[in-house]
């Protein structure tokens, strides 16, 4: 911005162009991502998972990235606004989106606007703010745009545009800090809301643009605000429901009534969840709930439409992140590790689910789409399923969250040789191991229980204090002494999913063979025996494991199934006998791994001891 624009926004601009108010946005943007790890510091309300600042920080560089900057107020905001609908994030992100969502439709078709129109435009957008809660709290975002807006309303003659901007978000501090009381979550906890703090620091950005003509003093006032936060000690609270999901929601307006589509779905989720948020406009909705099950969640929205994306965040380990982390290096896997969830909360680790794409619709895999309802479904389906890599935006929003907590991450993933995620995870570990935060990203050569046993070996080795690079090196010494061996009872998810070809199937099937199933050293499935039937398949893979067992020992052990577990009754006995121990889990298989594994399946995995 040159000095004579500089000046002229101190004295007393008539009008509001679009590139001055995509100016104004982008800089109150960019406090927001400036704060994020202070904001994730704070955040108690409506859960302490730790991921407020992550979630704003997320939409924000998408505006900056993505939004046009036009001559015309009514083009840019209409840009911003969808772009932020689009990529909103969590409960104060879907509100903040549709504020600026209604500021948008008050500014619709206009060059330009007066401060009085802005004001107006900004006390519209709290009202479209509001309608999109169901249950609204005051003490929280809402109740700092309702406060800032009024004093925006407030516009002597003559007052500089400057000097009504510091008098507005003077206000909003003011009730910000009021926020500290107004809740007794914040009380306990002596923070202010984070979704309202969130909101000021988007106002002062704005107001150190108008004044300064960029982003001076704002590193500083970051700084001190992480000072003054830096020994909070957030208290660990009872959840009332464990997922925060998000869907997008695509829905003919009749469906869900044209008067209230906030109130109506409300009415016909009651009682699945809280926190309910609807965005948007139809036929495009953005739905936001705390819910116990995403997949009963998820059925009740596709009665209304069909789900275009959708996200659910374990709120459960996201505050036990937040409150007491465990160790000092963070661990992310994802949902094809067969492990059981509860030993993976206890641990702190985080799964990014892989996608499941059924009749056009993608589930995630162990959330909404779980083993047991894939197997209820899989025989009616007129087309197999197929497994789809998570986006880059996902993987993005979870490796920010886990930053934000950690200086360090490892990433433990499934064998690049079946699936695309190693790489994409690796793309986005790179751009954001910056400014002394690192990521790093193991290929574990292994899939379902073997790379959830080298899960859990980071675990132990993290749990041991070790450094991000020593735990990676061990891990994947011990990827390569790890062992799994998958008993098939039928080939026919392999033929559909294209892992055994065609003439291969039709051989071990003209043969009636049942084969055993393992991972070669590149990490790539192969039929590793191939027997006449299931006794001598599980004879076969008892024998591999006494050999290892007594060349090597075996550390850890691990077993997963299909649909039916007694499959492997007398078989879990025999190994525990030779092995001398029970095994770390016994799990169902993800429903990732049965598109391909079938029914009837069960697998054996360990890790050796010594070289």
């Amino acid at each position: 911005m040159s000095i004579a624009e500089s000046s002229e926004l101190r004295s007393a601009p008539v009008f509001i162009d679009g590139r001055r108010l995509y100016d104004f946005i982008v800089s109150g943007a960019g406090n927001i991502i400036l704060n994020e790890r202070n904001l994730n510091r704070i955040n108690v309300f409506p859960v302490a998972d730790g991921d407020t600042g992550t979630n704003l920080a997320l939409t924000m560089r998408t505006i900056i990235t993505k939004a046009e900057r036009s001559e015309e107020v009514g083009r840019t905001m209409d840009s911003i606004s969808r772009i932020a609908v689009e990529n909103a994030y969590g409960n104060s992100g879907l509100i903040f989106a549709q504020f600026l969502h209604g500021f948008a439709e008050s500014v619709h078709l206009k060059e330009r606007i007066t401060m009085q129109e802005f004001a107006e435009s900004s006390s519209r957008a709290v009202q479209y703010a509001y309608r999109a809660v169901a249950s609204p709290k005051e003490g929280t975002i809402l109740t700092v745009m309702r406060e800032w807006t009024e004093e925006l309303g407030q516009l002597p003659v003559q007052e500089t545009l400057e000097a009504w901007l510091e008098r507005s978000v003077q206000r909003a501090k003011k009730i910000v800090e009021q926020t500290r009381t107004m809740m007794k979550v914040l009380r306990d906890n002596n923070v202010v809301d984070s979704g309202a703090k969130g909101f000021l620091l988007f106002l002062e950005g704005i107001l150190s643009h108008v004044k300064n003509g960029g982003t001076i003093n704002l590193h500083q006032a970051a700084a001190a605000f992480e000072e003054e936060h830096v020994h909070v000690n957030l208290s660990e609270t009872a959840l009332d429901y464990r997922w925060c999901c998000q869907f997008v929601l695509q829905v003919d307006e009749k469906t869900v009534g044209t008067s209230d589509v906030t109130a109506s779905l409300s009415r016909q989720l009651e009682g699945l969840g809280d926190s309910l948020v609807v965005t948007g406009t139809a036929p495009l909705l953005h739905v936001h709930m705390h819910a116990d099950d995403p997949e009963q969640l998820m059925g009740q929205l596709q009665k209304h439409g069909a789900v275009v994306s959708h996200k659910a965040d374990d709120m459960a380990v996201q505050q036990s992140i937040s409150v007491r982390r465990r160790n000092r290096v963070g661990i992310v896997t994802d949902s094809i590790a067969d492990v059981p969830a509860s030993l993976l909360r206890d641990a702190q680790v985080v799964v990014i689910p892989v996608n499941i794409i059924q009749d056009g619709t993608a589930y995630l895999d162990k959330v909404t789409m779980t083993p047991s309802r894939f197997y209820r479904e899989i025989d009616a389906l007129s087309m197999h399923p197929t497994s789809a890599q998570p986006s880059l935006a996902a993987i993005e929003r979870i490796f920010s969250f886990m930053l934000s907590h950690y200086d360090e991450v490892l990433g433990v993933f499934v064998s690049s040789g079946m699936s695309g995620l190693h790489h994409q995870a690796s793309s986005v570990a790179k751009d954001l191991s910056v400014d002394g935060k690192r990521i790093r990203v193991l290929d574990t050569r292994q899939n379902s229980a073997a790379e959830g046993l080298l899960v859990l070996e980071a675990v132990r080795l993290a749990d041991q204090g070790l450094d991000l690079d020593a735990i990676a090196v061990q891990v994947e010494k011990l990827a390569a002494r790890t062992r799994i061996y998958v008993s098939l009872e039928t080939l026919k998810f392999m033929l559909k999913g294209g892992r055994v070809s065609r003439t291969q199937g039709f051989v071990l099937g003209l043969l009636k063979l049942k084969p055993v199933v393992s991972i070669d050293p590149v990490g790539k499935g192969t039929v590793w025996a191939k027997t006449f039937s299931r006794k001598s398949a599980a004879s076969r893979m008892l024998h591999a494991i006494e050999k290892d067992f007594r060349t090597h020992g075996i550390r850890s052990w691990g077993l997963v199934y299909a649909d039916d577990s007694s499959v492997m009754t007398e078989f879990r006995k025999r190994a525990e006998t030779i092995i001398g121990m029970p095994p770390a889990y016994i799990e169902p298989i993800s429903a990732v791994v049965a598109l391909n594994a079938g029914r009837g399946t069960f697998a054996v995995a360990y890790v050796m001891e010594g070289a």
